[in-house]
């Protein structure tokens, strides 16, 4: 009896129902790969972030510290600049009650007295703040009386001192009196100019 010739082949005693699923390997396989690389992803992205909030509060903290060192500058040029203005508006009322007080008063006395001739006598001198005025008298007849006590007043107007000081310089009374056989006189100077150098 003549054998067969091989035919090569092997019996499979594999249990195919039983043998694993390659390809749900495979793909499980792969799904864990990607979610790793996700979530590789998201911490890289975390670190960056909380390293640039790191950063920020760093610059925070640093402009605060900048803000807390320049707050004692910052409040001594504050008081500085208080300071300045109250003495600047003491200055200013200075400047105002001087500008008030129109003429000094002694260079109103020896400016009225280079202004009087021999036959005038003074009783009183004033002058306060806007208005000066001077009174006295002329003992002679009444009508050479009146004649000296109006070149009076045109002198005290042409003296330049007082011209520069006052706008009017007039004769405000002017009195007979026949008893003592003299002519009583009163000249008053108004309206202060601004002294000469200030506004």
């Amino acid at each position: 009896m003549q054998s067969s010739p091989s035919t090569g082949w092997k019996t499979d005693f594999r249990q195919i129902g039983s043998l694993p699923d390659t390809k749900a390997v495979r793909t499980s396989f792969y799904v864990n790969i990607g979610a790793a690389g996700i979530l590789a992803a998201s911490l890289i992205y975390v670190a960056i972030n909380e390293s640039s909030i790191s950063d920020k509060e760093t610059e925070l903290q640093a402009l605060t510290s900048d803000a807390s060192r320049m707050q004692p500058t910052n409040t001594d040029i504050t008081n500085k600049d208080k300071q300045f203005s109250a003495q600047k508006a003491r200055l200013l009322d200075i400047e105002n009650f001087i500008n008030t007080q129109g003429m000094d008063p002694l260079n109103f006395i020896q400016s009225v007295a280079e202004s009087l001739p021999p036959q005038v006598i003074l009783e009183n001198i004033e002058q306060k703040a806007s208005i000066g005025k001077i009174t006295g008298y002329v003992k002679s007849s009444a009508e050479v009386a009146t004649g000296i006590v109006y070149n009076l007043e045109q002198a005290l107007n042409k003296h330049a001192t007082l011209a520069k000081n006052f706008s009017s310089i007039s004769i405000s009374n002017v009195v007979k009196d026949s008893q003592n056989e003299r002519l009583n006189f009163e000249i008053t100077f108004s309206n202060p100019k601004p002294v000469a150098g200030k506004k």
